[in-house]
């Protein structure tokens, strides 16, 4: 295990003079992280000799466990800066940036032995490489103060990269048996790292001219994970008979939560963008806020399962068989917030951080060729093989906050405050790949919302558009004054589409029988479901203005986003398979192709007062459009038995997505001479069309 690099160093800087300062301050970058070796764990024969048996009995006592991790970067460090002078003082602050983290590598694991495990969360077997998660960026905070002119620098630092998750494969032949509860008896898993979160920014000055620039750092995006195999030909037994937290306790059981194999590809997510503040005053006033960006989501690798041994599960969350590809979530936009104060004019504009966009997921396979079963009166959750593949949804746009306040102090002169805020637009959503599921052998499930077979393809869900506030007032004894604000919203983002999924359910011979069947509630035998991620919402929008004199405030929400589309479906079924639930709402098979909702847009909301005139305009944000669906095949030999209500033999189904609603606005000004006041509502989306269901001979018995 490499190790983790240290932090960068804190920077500190003060300069101070009777007429002009400058102080400059940088925080030390971090370290990068070390990268993880390669692994080899091999339990097999050797010139002859057996291999090892191997029982362990306490808790998280794996049987075998083969890891490369790769080290995280270090952070970066804090910079503070801070000056003062008669005439003319200048605070300049960088916080240092992260490192990226170090890379796992590959890692191979083989048993033919005999492994047995009694602790709480103890897999039999375990291979995993984890990539570091990068360093995150220092924080900065900048100040200046002048009796004439004044202005203050910040900048956050910019997190990291996260490091790559390597391949993963694994080979069993040996006998498996876990009774602790809370780990798969097979756990593979090859994880991305995590994006560094960018570093705060602060800045304030105070002069008879005054300005300040705030910037949060940006952040680093999440890590691709690699591939991830895994083929057993062994009978694997995951029970919870000896499952307590500890052995000084034995009445507080862990049950559950114990598959047969569970093999994950993991995107690391992206970091959260930093924030940023800003504060300002003076005779003449002007402050500028920018939060950082989030970052994006690092892709799923594929996931290979192939299986000929026999698997018995029991409990909750205990499915036979686990098969996932996840994209790494986008990481959240920064909130920006500032402030003006000014005695003539001030002027304050921030804009929140951008949301990251989510990362792809790999494709899913899994080929079953041996009895799958699932005991227990609560093995809820459970199916006999579940296969994913979910792409990573976009990161939330951040907010921005904008206020600015005129005093001015000399009789008879105007006074102005002006006031931007732009929220940041959210990420999109990521594709799902493929998934395929064959199977040729009996599964028995029981349990609540346990399936025989599910296989789906998710598109990520776009995230939801920052908030954008503004306000302004202009308090002076002259009828010229000046109050304005605009406001934008960010956009929702898009949903990602979602990807092929078949099904077969066939015969390893011509004369070969079996059955697949399930006793629980909301368990139908075969599902198979193609779903787009559903767009983000808009962000709203808010500004309020006053002046004794002209006011105006515009507010522009934006629309929500796109929803993503569903794949196509595909479910094959040959003779001599007899299909059979026994509860409501569990049907023989169930087949879907779903559009993903557009987002809905904005909300617009302000109002003006004036004392010789105001206005206002508010518009709020269209909805957007649903997602197509994509065409549904079923091809049925099998028998299908169902006794409970609401229980079809064969439902299929392609569904558009729902448009999003259109954004209301609300708003009014008021004044003692003339006011306009314009308010329109957003769009409603489109919802779009369904695709083609098509069926072939079957036999059905309801």
């Amino acid at each position: 295990f490499p190790s983790h690099d240290i932090f960068g160093g804190t920077a500190v800087s003060g300069s101070y003079s009777g007429s002009y300062a400058a102080s400059i301050s940088m925080g030390g970058e971090g370290n990068t992280g070390g990268s993880g070796g390669t692994v080899t764990v091999e339990n097999v024969s050797v010139n002859g000799s057996a291999p090892s048996t191997i029982t362990t009995y306490g808790a998280r006592s794996y049987g075998l466990a083969a890891q490369s991790i790769g080290g995280g970067g270090g952070s970066g460090g804090a910079s503070i800066s801070i000056a003062a002078a008669g005439t003319a003082s200048l605070a300049l602050g960088l916080g240092g940036a992260g490192s990226v983290g170090g890379n796992a590598n590959t890692v191979g694991l083989t048993n033919d032995g005999s492994v047995t495990t009694s602790g709480a969360a103890a897999s039999a077997l375990l291979a995993q490489s984890i990539g570091g998660g990068g360093g995150n960026g220092g924080f900065d905070v900048s100040a200046s103060a002048s009796i004439g002119l004044s202005g203050a620098v910040g900048v956050g630092g910019s997190g990291a990269s996260g490091g790559g998750g390597g391949s993963v494969s694994l080979t069993n032949t040996g006998t498996l048996l876990t009774q602790g509860g809370g780990a798969a008896a097979i756990l593979a898993q090859s994880i991305g790292g995590g994006g560094g979160n960018g570093g705060f920014s602060g800045a304030g000055s105070l002069g008879i001219g005054s300005a300040t620039l705030s910037v949060g750092g940006s952040a680093g995006d999440g890590a691709s994970a690699g591939t991830v195999n895994v083929t057993n030909t062994g009978s694997i037994t995951a029970n919870n008979l000896a499952a307590f937290v500890n052995a000084t306790d034995s009445s507080v059981v862990a049950a559950g939560n114990n598959p047969g194999i569970l093999a994950q590809s993991i995107g690391g997510s992206g970091g959260n963008g930093g924030y940023s503040v800003g504060a300002v005053v003076g005779g003449a006033s002007a402050g500028f806020t920018m939060a950082g960006s989030g970052g994006s989501g690092g892709t799923g690798g594929d996931v290979t399962i192939i299986n000929s041994g026999t698997i018995n599960t029991d409990g909750p969350m205990s499915s036979s068989i686990v098969a996932q590809s996840f994209g790494g979530n986008g990481g959240n936009g920064g909130l920006a917030a500032g402030g003006s104060a000014s005695a003539t004019i001030g002027f304050t504009s921030t804009v929140g951080g951008s949301g990251g966009n989510g990362g792809q997921s790999g494709a899913v396979s899994v080929t079953n060729s041996a009895a799958l079963t699932v005991t227990g009166d609560l093995s809820s959750m459970s199916s006999g093989v579940l296969a994913q593949s979910i792409g990573g949804s976009g990161g939330n746009g951040g907010m921005a906050v904008a206020g600015s306040i005129s005093l001015d102090p000399v009789p008879g002169a105007p006074a102005a405050a002006l006031s931007a805020s732009v929220g940041g637009d959210a990420g999109g959503g990521a594709h799902a790949g493929t998934v395929t599921v064959t199977n040729t052998a009996g599964i028995s499930v029981t349990g609540d919302q346990s399936t025989g077979i599910m296989a789906q393809s998710i598109g990520g869900s776009g995230g939801v558009g920052g908030n954008a506030i503004a306000g302004s007032v202009a308090l002076s004894d002259s009828p010229n004054s000046v109050a304005a604000t605009v406001s934008i919203s960010g956009r929702g983002g898009s949903g990602g589409s979602a990807n092929t999924v078949t099904v077969y359910a066939n015969n390893q011979s011509a004369d070969d029988t079996y059955t697949i069947s399930t006793t629980g509630l909301m368990a139908s035998a075969i599902t198979a479901q193609s779903i787009g991620g559903g767009g983000g919402n808009a962000g709203s929008s808010f500004s309020g203005a006053a002046a004794n004199g002209v006011a105006a405030t515009v507010n522009i929400a934006s629309d929500g986003g796109a929803g993503g589309a569903g794949g196509q479906v595909l479910v094959s079924t040959q003779n001599n398979l007899s299909l059979s639930t026994t509860q409501d709402q569990s049907s023989g098979i169930v087949a879907q192709s779903i559009g993903g909702s557009g987002g809905n847009g904005g909300m617009a909301a302000g109002g003006s007062i004036g004392t010789s005139a105001s206005a206002a305009v508010n518009v709020g944000g269209s909805g957007g459009n649903g997602g197509n669906a994509n065409t549904v095949t079923v091809t049925n030999n099998a028998t299908i038995n169902t006794l409970g209500m609401l229980s079809l033999g064969i439902i299929a189904q392609s569904i558009g997505g729902s448009g999003g609603n259109g954004g209301a606005s609300y708003g009014g000004a008021l004044s003692q001479d003339g006011s306009v006041t314009v308010n329109g509502d957003g769009w409603t989306g489109n919802s779009c069309g369904s695709g083609i269901i098509e069926w072939f001979r079957w036999h059905l018995f309801i």
